[in-house]
């Protein structure tokens, strides 16, 4: 993968040599890890640096010399106009320049686009279907910053945090469609053309889904083969040229999902996983792995984690844009630098919510039946941008909740008649995509990481398809059937096959549902009391081995001398209730802790806004 930065001027012209660009450069090439850029590209108003790691596909900027025009891309391009599929966008660029932005709707896969037009002197930026390479662009005076890095854009712009952004984020570690921590920096929305000239800036959308009727009448034998052909068609048209890849393995249905097609579509990978040596997701990738004859290799932490993590945490604030929490991303970073040393790319079973029906759960027996979205039920899901660390809770819990409701009404609403499922897939993926996006970013000079289940084609297909033969997972138990009994029928992390459930298999399944009825009534016992009143027969999927709490004191002790967590000191002080902020910190270095999670966030926004060099 790569990534790029751009400085765009409405009144001046720009080199290469501008000061503002120059740092401009050198803050995304801190932030990121990258190596210096190999070539640079301008325009009368515009300049841009690309850069390029082993793992990038689309090397290089490419030229059309007789309009001065050029064309950078990050990530992975998928056009479907293409004659070779070997990553070379000539011909995209010459179609652009004939066309105009007409020719993004023949484009899929996870990418950053940009592309100065040399007849008509302006500039596109353009966002993947789904937004999954995080774009972000701030304006300062005349001039626009846009990188792969939020943070290079931030302290370009000399921008002060969004307490809004920052709150969402503490309290439920993301934030939402355009929102960043910062109040001049903006994250590009999927499927957007960000146009860029001397008198005007405009967005365009050059791509929705689009409901098929022909599909949504398919019977379910016949929706699963038609899912098949397609995710398995794509694949071998998209992921070829790859040659062997990585392939994330877990207990879970999504990942087993992508092995099961990958495998099926006759491509090579080799399959890894992570976490707890004696975790359920371990055991069973470990298991499958040996049961299905394929090639792994599992990535453990060393035994001085806990230290070695703190030399981490910088490297990783800027790899994620500070937008996911560093404590655990920086995990990952290390991983995937070694992955890196023997393999440029990995598969991902990222997306895999849509096709399991996950996100209109909430609707019960509403599901499908009307177009109406309960948002309220919806929000529920959300929690709110409060916890007890925060100060000022009662006045921002109604500017959250506003401010959410208003954009997931935005994306339900966009055709009032659909199903409510459909309005729930499409919501579920704008809230879903930005985590995940964030994540396939964050190894950005590292791997190229592609999820295959967020292509345009499969995605258009399973949302389109009748909601009935999604439900319980039907419908990717059925696929997994048919394309790999073997693999289906071992268990998964829930408790069971992955196979569709029968009268014949009704016993194996009885895992599962008990898990699932204890959990039922843990949760209401513990909502009504406010405590649990029994321990949990099932432990949870996550292991014992590994010393976390040991670990977390030992990265904490590491970062005393940077006064990171001392509250008197601290940037982000003014978000905090202070004594509560001392307890939890307070509790933090001991084995009983359970907040993890908000530890890493506070950490990470601490981290952040002393690198833009503000405070709140």
């Amino acid at each position: 993968m790569s990534g790029f930065a751009l400085l765009f001027d409405q009144k001046e012209p720009l080199t290469a040599q501008d000061p503002g660009f120059v740092d401009f450069l050198i803050s995304v090439t801190n932030y990121k890890c990258l190596p210096k850029p190999g070539q640079v590209a301008s325009g009368s108003r515009c300049v841009a640096a690309k850069f390029d790691t082993p793992s990038t596909l689309h090397r290089g900027i490419t030229w059309d010399e007789k309009t001065g025009s050029w064309l950078l891309a990050v990530g992975t391009v998928i056009d479907n106009a293409a004659l070779f599929p070997n990553g070379d966008l000539q011909q995209l660029l010459t179609d652009y320049l004939k066309q105009g932005i007409k020719v993004f709707e023949r484009l899929d896969g996870q990418f950053a686009l940009v592309i100065y037009n040399g007849k008509e002197d302006s500039l596109v930026i353009v966002s993947d279907p789904f937004g999954l390479i995080s774009i972000f662009y701030g304006q300062k005076g005349d001039r626009f910053f846009v990188s792969t890095s939020a943070l290079a854009v931030a302290k370009g712009v000399q921008s002060q945090p969004s307490e809004l952004g920052v709150r969402c984020f503490v309290a439920q570690g993301a934030v939402w469609g355009e929102m960043t921590l910062w109040q001049e920096v903006k994250r590009l929305l999927p499927a957007t053309v960000l146009e860029l000239t001397r008198q005007d800036v405009k967005k365009f959308t050059y791509w929705r889904f689009s409901l098929n009727d022909t599909i949504a009448n398919l019977s379910l034998d016949e929706s699963v083969a038609c899912l098949i052909d397609v995710l398995s068609q794509t694949m071998r048209r998209t992921l070829a040229r790859e040659g062997k890849a990585w392939l994330s393995l877990t207990g879970g249905f999504d990942s087993r999902t992508t092995a099961a097609l990958v495998s099926y579509s006759g491509l090579p990978f080799k399959a890894y996983f992570h976490g707890q040596p004696d975790s359920r997701d371990v055991l069973l990738a470990s298991l499958i792995s040996r049961e299905m004859g394929w090639e792994h290799e599992y990535f453990s932490l060393p035994e001085d984690w806990g230290t070695q993590r703190a030399d981490w945490l910088s490297r990783t604030l800027g790899h994620c844009d500070a937008h996911m929490n560093i404590l655990k991303l920086s995990r990952i970073v290390r991983e995937q630098t070694l992955k890196a040393q023997q393999l440029p790319v990995s598969w991902w079973g990222y997306g895999g919510e849509t096709y399991r029906g996950y996100y209109w759960k909430q609707e019960l027996l509403k599901a499908g039946a009307t177009s109406t979205v309960n948002y309220d039920n919806l929000l529920k899901r959300f929690g709110s941008a409060t916890t007890p660390v925060l100060k000022d809770q009662a006045k921002w819990k109604g500017v959250f909740h506003q401010e959410l409701k208003a954009q997931l009404k935005t994306v339900g609403e966009l055709q009032p008649d659909w199903p409510n499922t459909v309005k729930l897939d499409l919501i579920g993926q704008y809230t879903e995509h930005p985590l995940g996006g964030a994540t396939i970013s964050t190894v950005a000079g590292l791997q190229r990481a592609i999820a295959p289940l967020d292509f345009k084609e499969g995605v258009a297909c399973v949302i389109s398809v009748n909601h009935k033969w999604r439900s319980h997972a039907r419908l990717v138990r059925l696929m997994l059937e048919r394309i790999n009994p073997t693999l289906a029928g071992i268990e998964t992390a829930d408790g069971g096959p992955a196979l569709p459930m029968r009268l014949t298999n009704l016993p194996r399944f009885v895992p599962y549902w008990s898990n699932l009825a204890e959990k039922l009534m843990w949760g209401v016992g513990y909502k009504i009391t406010g405590r649990g009143l029994w321990k949990k027969s099932d432990k949870g999927p996550d292991g014992l081995t590994y010393p976390e709490a040991q670990w977390r004191r030992d990265t904490l002790a590491q970062l005393e001398a940077e006064n990171l967590l001392t509250p008197a000191k601290m940037c982000s002080s003014g978000l905090y209730d202070v004594e509560r902020l001392q307890t939890l910190l307070a509790e933090a270095r001991k084995d009983s802790f359970k907040s993890e999670g908000l530890l890493g966030r506070i950490l990470t926004v601490e981290m952040a806004l002393r690198e833009v060099g503000t405070s709140i």
